[in-house]
């Protein structure tokens, strides 16, 4: 029994069936095509994550999004954050809420401040939040894992 779906498409005015086979798309299944197939995906014993946060004058509660991440993480050292921080004057700033928590939970420093990338914006010139996540995408290196999450999000233990 062959896998396959038709679809109806048209093209150029005229309707016709397409074969939406296995063996006639991306991956080519047929032995013949073996030596064309992608390798099989790589993972890692160790690996870093990248988790991109995109936040819009929400300091406080981006702050402890930063703060739960790190907190709950069982290995908070592979974290790393990319985040694009779209404030005015007066907003409070996300990283400095976090540090503001990490400090009352009795760490002595900003624990894993260096695994924060900030793209710091002005949030009058924002463009909304499709382009602040592309923005964060730039933020990204080569973590072997990606995440986007809203500024107001939180982490389980």
């Amino acid at each position: 029994m062959s896998i396959s779906q038709r679809l109806y498409v048209e093209s150029d005015g005229a309707f016709s069936w397409v074969d939406l086979t296995p063996a006639s798309q991306n991956i080519p299944l047929s032995e013949g095509d073996k030596p064309l197939r992608p390798p099989p995906p790589r993972v890692p014993d160790v690996f870093d994550i990248f988790i991109g946060i995109a936040s819009y004058r929400d300091g406080p509660r981006c702050g402890f999004t930063l703060f739960t991440i790190f907190t709950r993480a069982k290995h908070p050292h592979r974290i790393k954050i990319g985040l694009v921080d779209q404030t005015q004057d007066d907003d409070a700033i996300c990283v400095d809420e976090y540090c503001k928590l990490v400090e009352e939970a009795g760490w002595t420093e900003c624990k894993y401040k260096d695994q924060i990338r900030v793209d710091a914006r002005d949030s009058k010139t924002s463009k909304g939040p499709t382009v602040a996540r592309w923005q964060q995408q730039q933020l990204i290196r080569d973590e072997e894992f990606c995440l986007e999450i809203d500024a107001h999000s939180q982490f389980l233990p």
